[in-house]
This record gives structure tokens, sequence and C-alpha cells, in this order.
């Protein structure tokens, strides 16, 4: 009986697929929907907002944080941080921080 709770757990383990790492484009894609829901005049009022909560101040020497910075800098923590935060934001029934 413990030989094939083994195998039911490893043939599980085996048909698990992990889901895709998040990319720019998915935070661009989440960002657009936040467009649609709350407007493009809401979206470049709370666009910086929603970047420093996910992910702090930006970096000295920059105007803000961007997506070209996040792709160049390839750091996936960073990138899934931040598409969660505008996939919440474009969720949310509010506009961010109203």
């Amino acid at each position: 009986a413990t030989q094939a709770a083994d195998r039911a757990d490893e043939e599980a383990e085996e048909n698990q697929t992990e889901a895709a790492p998040l990319t720019v484009m998915d935070g661009k894609a989440a960002m657009g929907a936040y467009v649609n829901k709350f407007g493009m005049a809401a979206a470049q009022e709370d666009g910086m907002s929603i970047f420093i909560a996910a992910l702090g101040t930006p970096p000295a020497g920059t105007k803000g944080w961007g997506w070209t910075m996040l792709a160049e800098a390839n750091d996936q923590a960073k990138i899934d941080t931040v598409v969660k935060a505008w996939q919440a934001a474009a969720a949310a029934p509010g506009r961010f921080g109203a």
C-alpha cells in the first residue's frame, strides 16, 4: 500500500506543470486592463504609485520605474511583484490608492 501511495505521489508530481513565469508583456496587459477600466488619465496618474508600492523607491538617477528597466535588469522577482501589483490594481473595484 505504501509503494502504491508513493507511486501515485510521484505520478502526480510528474503530471504537474509549472506556471510560466510572468513577463513584462503580462504587466503591460494588466496595465491595459487598468486603462480600460479606469481610463488613460487614471493610469498615468496612478502608474508610478503602483510601481513604487510594489518595488519601492526607483533607483537613483532614473525618472522612475518602467517596463524597459525591468526587462533589461531581468530580475524575475521584481517582474513578478510588479505584474501582480498591476493585476491586483486592474481587478480592484476602484482606482489604486482611492
